[in-house]
């Protein structure tokens, strides 16, 4: 998560933070806010759970490319063949 925020312009549209790693991030709005540090963290919260949600997804679609790759082939193979059975009495010839 980020601390509090370092720099603010007096526009109010421009806010930089500093993350508990030392890392910066700006968030940059087109027209200014009421409240710019309220709406940046709103912004990368919301940026941070979108990639966490992009993370689960890409690992489920990998689950599920794995588990239709050790599936296939199936075990049992489609039938291609037809069996019918003949009346009694009848030989299969006209």
């Amino acid at each position: 998560m980020t601390s509090l925020p370092i720099h603010a312009t007096p526009d109010h549209r421009t806010v930089v933070f500093k993350t508990v790693n030392n890392a910066t991030v700006t968030v940059t709005f087109p027209q200014p806010v009421e409240n710019p540090e309220y709406s940046a963290r709103s912004v990368i919260t919301r940026l941070g759970d979108s990639i966490t949600r992009s993370e689960l997804e890409a690992e489920q679609e990998s689950a599920l490319e794995e588990g239709l790759e050790d599936s296939f082939p199936a075990s049992d193979p489609v039938s291609a063949s037809i069996t019918t059975v003949l009346p009694k009495g009848h030989n299969g010839e006209s």
